[in-house]
């Protein structure tokens, strides 16, 4: 396209299909360092099938220093993810499963049903359920990756190490790092992509702009324009438009035509692979391309932000300082129990994990509340949208915000709700407010089950499924309705509070 009305404004508009097949065959091909980790995800079909296809790139194939340093530092954690996936998700299941069980059989004993009539509504839960799990069993037989394997000899690292021999760019000298970290703190305080989104972490969180910077000159170098591979959609890398991916940022676009004189597309792993079977013939199966795009929705950064009311935020900044310092608390006795008595080595075992357990937890706590004071995304008059940069410490703040929820609509019915009032407001508004805010929340919780609900619903729909069409259908009808209500639940708060804060003026 020629039009000075998009060429004036890349970035913003996406790219058309036939650019992308364009520079598989053209660019320099960059893999980030979630495409490396991914394929210790894959079944060793895909896995053969992606390495089909990246041989038939090689020449154009490179890979930032930064990146394989962080392959290795997370190569043996990917891979135990993985495998702790078999255990993790039957056990889940299982516990689910008593629970299910148990209220069936209430239902039952209330209903007083025969023996045979609860065994009708019994007998197809076990059965399901076992079903799955002897399904997840074979899975896990197949998958031919174990922490062993991995330890002394990674079949996985072996091929890398063939496929990127001299592809890999050279480190910064100390001198560069120094002054980098100068401008990645720059950055940040900008919020000039990439890298700011993970300014929370404890470690690496300079990562995402070493590895931009370390593709910014290698690009120059080479005079060549860049096609990037990763399944990362934060919104530091990624422009999205109703909650769909447009393209790379435009900063980052432009950053790279004003350094390098060169272009930049980014692309995830199932696009790039439906590309390169288009366009350079490999072998790939739907399964591989499938595979690739479950990968990329284990991290939408839509998925990893929380919308948090700005009158329930001060709460949930207290509830996770306490949380916080009862983790420090923990990790204090248990470092003092470990240090100051003699343990039998059995226990000695128990009791380190545990600490390292809470260690971790502590860890995410301090991330997650971080987040909450100072990762706060966008924001309304009512609500605040706050990032995290990894899935545990969006959970530890998730689950305190459900918490604090909780307990207020329960303080509200039995009519010891606090209302927090200040001089010049009517009670009777802030009580509507506290009313209105509680329902708010709660009903942003059903949206995000009816989300959950509606995704696996279209997956299914897509796959064939018939009941999975209909439950799609009635899954978008209940989540319009969802959101009619949340509206209306908005709109009495702004008036609400547009009275008060009037009546306060006055």
């Amino acid at each position: 396209m020629t039009s000075t009305f998009l060429s004036a404004f890349p970035g913003h508009w996406r790219r058309p299909a036939d650019d992308y097949r364009d520079a598989i065959k053209t660019s320099l091909i960059v893999l980030d360092t979630n495409i490396l980790l991914g394929l210790y995800r894959f079944t060793p079909a895909a896995r053969s099938e992606l390495f089909d296809v990246l041989s038939k790139v090689e020449d154009r194939l490179w890979v930032p220093n930064q990146v394989v340093d962080e392959y290795y530092q997370r190569r043996i954690d990917a891979v135990k993810e993985h495998i702790d996936l078999y255990n993790e998700v039957p056990k889940a299941i299982s516990d689910h499963k008593a629970k299910i069980l148990s209220e069936i059989r209430n239902f039952a004993n209330r209903c007083s049903l025969s023996g045979p009539d609860k065994n009708e509504l019994i007998d197809p839960v076990e059965a399901s359920i076992k079903d799955v799990l002897e399904k997840i069993k074979i899975h896990e037989e197949k998958f031919d990756l174990t922490l062993e394997k991995v330890v002394n000899a990674d079949p996985i690292l072996s091929a890398l190490a063939q496929l990127l021999d001299g592809k890999t760019g050279d480190p910064f000298s100390a001198e560069e790092k120094e002054s980098l970290l100068k401008e990645f703190s720059n950055r940040v305080e900008t919020k000039t992509p990439p890298g700011y989104r993970d300014a929370g972490k404890k470690e690496n969180a300079h990562g995402d702009y070493f590895i931009w910077e370390q593709v910014i000159r290698e690009s120059k170098a080479r005079n060549m324009p860049i096609l990037m591979v990763t399944n990362d959609a934060k919104e530091d890398w990624i422009r999205r438009e109703a909650g769909l991916i447009v393209g790379a940022r435009p900063e980052l676009i432009e950053e790279m035509k004003s350094r390098a004189d060169t272009e930049l597309l980014i692309t995830q792993l199932g696009l790039f692979l439906k590309s390169a079977k288009a366009e350079l013939g490999a072998s790939v199966s739907p399964s591989t391309v499938a595979q690739a795009e479950s990968l990329r929705s284990k991290s939408p950064s839509a998925a990893r932000r929380l919308r948090v009311g700005v009158y329930i935020h001060p709460q949930l900044v207290r509830e996770l300082g306490d949380l916080l310092n009862a983790s420090t608390a923990e990790v204090n006795k248990l470092e003092r129990f470990l240090s100051s008595k003699e343990i039998e080595s059995h226990d000695l075992i128990a009791l380190r994990t545990i600490l390292q357990k809470e260690l971790k937890r502590r860890e995410f706590l301090s991330t997650s509340l971080f987040c909450v004071r100072e990762n706060i995304v966008s924001e309304t008059k009512l609500d605040y949208i706050i990032g995290f940069p990894d899935e545990v410490s969006f959970e530890q703040a998730r689950s305190a915000l459900h918490a604090l929820r909780r307990r207020a609509r329960h303080m509200l019915h039995t009519g010891r709700a606090e209302i927090r009032n200040t001089e010049g407001e009517d009670p009777a508004i802030r009580e509507q407010i506290n009313s209105l805010l509680i329902s708010k929340g709660f009903a942003h919780e059903q949206m995000e089950r009816l989300n959950a609900v509606t995704m696996e619903a279209h997956h299914r729909a897509r796959e064939g499924d018939p009941k999975g069409y209909e439950e799609y259908t009635a899954a978008r009808e209940e989540l319009t309705s969802s959101e009619v209500a949340l509206a209306n639940i908005e709109e009495q708060l702004r008036e609400l509070i547009a009275r008060m804060e009037g009546d306060r003026e006055s």
